[in-house]
This record gives C-alpha cells, structure tokens and sequence, in this order.
C-alpha cells in the first residue's frame, strides 16, 4: 500500500508535507532549475507571466449534470480544493499560477494528492516538476511517479496519488516544454543580451570628443582623463580624448547596432510565437492598431488558453473524482469576464440574446456581477411576439380546414 493511502488525520499529513519540502520548496525548485534560466529573458517572463496571471484569475467551478439545468456545488470537498485554497499555503489563484508556469517552463505539473477518510480529494500540494521522474511499465502499460522528498527519502507511487497535467508530449506520459526545442533562439537572446549588457557596463559607446590642438604629455593626459572618468562615471558613454587636432566624427546609428535591434525584434517576436501569445501583450505595438486589439485578446482566449483550461479540466475529471463522480459531476473555468468586449458590443449582444429568449436578464446581471432584479421579474424569458414554435402555424392551419 503506498504511503498516501495511510493518511487519515491532519497531523499525519502535516508531517508528510513538512517531510516532502511542501509548497515553499517547489516554488524555490522551480526558480532555479531547468528552463527556468529562461525567465531571465524578458519576453519569455512576459509570456509566462500572461498565461500564469490569465489562468489564475479565471474562475472554476464543479458542476452537477445529472439533469438539464447544471447546479453548483458548494458542498463537495474538491470545490473548496479548486476555487478557494487547495492546501494551507495557497489560494486557488496563487495554485494556478503555479500550475500554468509549470506546465510553460517545464511541460509539466505535478501535485500530491491528499484525499480524506471518504476516499475525496481535499488537499492538492504541488511538487518540483523537475524532481519527478515518471516511467510506464512496458507489460502493464502503468505509469509510476518517483520523487525524492527533502530529506532523502525516495518515493513511488501510481497516478492515484499524482495530480499530473502536461501539455505536448513525444511519448503519451511525460510533457515537453517548447523551450527545449527553441534552445537555439534563447541562447541567441541570452547572447545579444549579454552583449549589450557588456557595451554599456564598459562605457563602449562613445558620444562626443575633447578635442586638444597639442599633443598632451603624460602626466596632463591622464589627468585629463581622470576628470572624465570623475565627471562620466557609471553614464556608459564617456567623450574621447583626441590630441593634436585630430577630430571625430558622431554616427547616430550604425549598421551592425541597426542590425542588432533588427535581431532582438525578430527574437522577441519567435518567442512570442513559442507561448501563442499575442504581441501586444508583450509589449509589443508595431503591428497592433485600436480596432484589431480587442479581437487579437479573444484569439489568446480561444487558441492559447483553451487548450490548457481543456486539459486541466479533463485531468480534473479522470484523477480528482471517484469513477461514479465522473458520470455526473463536470469542473468548468468560467471564461465569461475574460471574453467580455467593450461595453456596447457586450450589451448589444445581451439585447439580442434577450430578445431571442436565449437569456433571462438575471442571468446577464450575474455574469455582470449583479444581484438579481428585485421585482422578481428578471427570471422571466422573452420572445418576438411574431415568432412561433416551428411547425405550429402549419397545425393550426389543418385544424380550421377541418371545422371548416
């Protein structure tokens, strides 16, 4: 029997996590190893950080659909676990975030799952995503986890007990993180930035000259110089010193420094594509004007952050819910405030669905954050008084031929 299984009462479970490392451990794990190095580079923290901080302020919750009409639970312990904290060191927000810069520097995101007496998942404690190994027995086709707790101790168990979402995966078990196979981009950016840290660290760039008509002896050169260096220190641009009426010539730009920005733009862009995310928000306004910025923010919704909320809700529903839970019960981000328009799209598109019948105003109210009408009447759902249930008139037509 694995260890998990052991876990009864809060003051075990305590000491197990006090044992694993915990939360604050997998944090710091996962800013110092891997790919992590990467978020040095500020386009790559960009997109991390817009993914992460969008999944983390999206709402989910766990739904009944055992009939039509789906109904919230509020009672059900991995509720509590998915929308408010799922262990005692954070909230909901703060876990998934946790999980979208896992899953984006690594490929991967791994929880212990701690389940209560009933066999219901409770607690959910993340895990360094790059200290879990995971193997599939060939004969049984099982995958196991393995991981080595804080004080050495080495641990395996079966899926029962990890919570594992991935992205793309080469073998079906374990997920691949996009920044292995665009190492030769990061390291070209990595360099560039390098370099430019190193031009302005050594004062490389030179914006004007002192101009002397005579050459300068020694000790008056280097006094001269030294006055320089007092009055530019720290500044990266410091002026020549050019003798005996030599003079110099400023260049704005050149060339190659020309090329450079050419480069770094061209590499924050290739960077952007890795993740999916939009230029704009990256910072990046070159190609993005006032009316195709709002439907570029739709598209990070829908082709970028879809897929990931698609595979965090399925793994929901596979390792967090019991085999008769899977049947009914069905976990749903609300994208709704995230897909929200500007204000007359959003309301004109609410008097068409409430014209059509399609929504009652309570249930636009709630979507805006609103209480229900307090006439009682909201709950109500209208129709065009010349519209009518298919085929309907055609029967009333045949019923006055016949009295007819």
């Amino acid at each position: 029997m694995f260890w998990f299984k052991k876990l009864k009462n809060k003051d075990i479970r305590k000491e197990i996590r006090r044992e694993s490392g915990g939360v604050p451990t997998a944090v710091a794990e996962l800013l110092t190893g891997g790919n992590n190095s990467n978020l040095q580079i500020v386009t790559v923290y960009a997109c991390v950080r817009v993914i992460a901080e969008t999944l983390g302020m999206l709402p989910i919750s766990l739904y009944d659909t055992t009939d039509k009409n789906k109904i919230k639970l509020a009672d059900h312990p991995l509720t509590r676990c998915l929308s408010i904290s799922p262990n005692d060191y954070q909230t909901s927000a703060e876990f998934m975030e946790y999980l979208a810069t896992s899953i984006c520097l690594e490929g991967n995101f791994y929880a212990q799952i701690i389940r209560n007496s009933d066999g219901q998942v409770c607690e959910l404690w993340p895990l360094d995503p790059y200290s879990v190994g995971v193997t599939q027995d060939s004969q049984t086709m099982k995958v196991y986890y393995s991981f080595k707790t804080k004080n050495g101790k080495f641990i395996k168990t079966t899926e029962r007990d990890i919570f594992h979402v991935k992205i793309f995966s080469l073998d079906g078990y374990k997920g691949v993180s996009a920044l292995t196979y665009a190492r030769s981009i990061l390291n070209l950016e990595n360099k560039m930035t390098d370099y430019a840290n190193n031009v302005f660290t050594n004062g490389s760039i030179c914006n004007g000259a002192i101009c002397v008509p005579t050459k300068l002896n020694e000790e008056a050169y280097a006094d001269t110089q030294d006055v320089i260096e007092e009055q530019f220190a720290g500044s990266g641009m410091r002026p020549m010193l050019l003798e005996g009426g030599a003079s110099w010539q400023s260049i704005q730009i050149s060339a190659q420094d020309s090329q450079f920005l050419e480069t770094r733009r061209f590499n924050r862009e290739e960077i952007a594509k890795i993740f999916r995310v939009p230029a704009h928000m990256v910072g990046d306004m070159e190609h993005s004007t006032f009316s195709n910025i709002e439907h570029q923010s739709l598209e990070f919704m829908t082709n970028t952050m879809s897929p990931y909320l698609r595979k965090i809700e399925q793994r929901i529903v596979k390792q967090l819910l019991s085999e008769d839970e899977q049947k009914i019960y069905k976990p749903r981000f609300n994208l709704a405030s995230a897909l929200k328009g500007d204000l007359n799209s959003r309301y004109s598109a609410y008097n068409t669905a409430i014209n059509c019948g399609i929504l009652c105003p309570d249930e636009i109210r709630e979507v805006e954050d609103l209480p229900p009408r307090p006439d009682g009447l909201g709950g109500r759902y209208l129709q065009p008084l010349n519209m009518t249930v298919a085929g309907q008139e055609e029967s009333n037509n045949g019923e006055n031929d016949e009295r007819k």
